[in-house]
């Protein structure tokens, strides 16, 4: 099955050019040197300004770099969105996206606060989770210093950034230590059982070009590691795996 007559015209010329990245068939380095010279060239990075700082890490973390993106024209107490990048937990950092980051800042009146977290394979679950919460603690704590409202903070996500997003808010939720006021989720990767013979819902045009199911299943797997883990976190590494109260709907995962 094809379903390119489906992508915009625009774009089949990228979807073609996403084939040439394959963590599957190429080393991780190669991957992300790769990947991050061809956002370089689209412009996705640009040399958009912005203001670096460090979160201190959760426990016995390490520090978690985050870049800042105040917008034009903002105001004291303004809302602010903790964005988390794509690039399938594997690959990618904030700074490949600062025009964007810059331009929805501009769009949102608000403090954009892009979070560098540690990829995959390399610090596997719950690693990046724990970046991500160690960010959003900095910032809500650090409001008033910001210029941020407290109450208005949003957390935003894109693909892999989508599903740390969710599993971020579910944690908030758990905890609660942190004020959320939402979530924005851009095709996130929800669901390790996605494209496999485990998926909830069978779609057979899923991962046909640019994010294939052979990438998607790489990506799981790094993330997972090596290390069993308990079913009751199950949810913030898959969130579709964690129901409305916590539990889980799954007591295994097939990676």
């Amino acid at each position: 099955m094809t379903t390119i007559s489906l992508v915009d015209p625009a774009a089949h010329n990228m979807a073609a050019a996403f084939a040439a990245f394959d963590p599957t068939s190429q080393s991780i380095e190669k991957y992300r040197s790769s990947l991050g010279a061809a956002m370089s060239a689209a412009g996705s990075g640009d040399s958009t300004s912005f203001e670096e700082r460090w979160a201190p890490g959760s426990g016995d973390q390490p520090d978690v770099r985050v870049l800042l993106y105040r917008p034009k024209g903002g105001t004291a107490r303004a809302p602010a969105i903790l964005f988390i990048h794509a690039s399938g937990y594997i690959a990618g950092k904030p700074d490949w996206v600062a025009g964007a980051n810059q331009a929805l800042a501009d769009a949102q009146g608000a403090l954009v606060v892009a979070v560098n977290y540690r990829l995959a394979p390399e610090t596997p679950f719950p690693g990046p989770l724990d970046d991500c919460y160690a960010a959003l603690r900095w910032l809500s704590e650090n409001a008033a210093e910001l210029g941020v409202d407290r109450a208005r903070i949003v957390i935003m996500g894109e693909s892999a950034g989508g599903g740390l997003a969710a599993a971020l808010a579910l944690l908030v939720r758990d905890r609660r230590e942190i004020p959320l006021a939402g979530q924005v989720l851009i095709y996130p990767m929800l669901d390790p059982r996605t494209g496999t013979s485990e998926a909830q819902v069978e779609n057979p045009a899923s991962g046909e070009f640019v994010w294939t199911r052979r990438h998607n299943q790489f990506a799981w797997r790094a993330l997972r590691g090596a290390a069993e883990i308990p079913a009751e976190r199950l949810g913030y590494f898959g969130p579709a795996l964690a129901n409305a109260d916590s539990g889980v709907i799954a007591r295994t995962i097939p990676i």
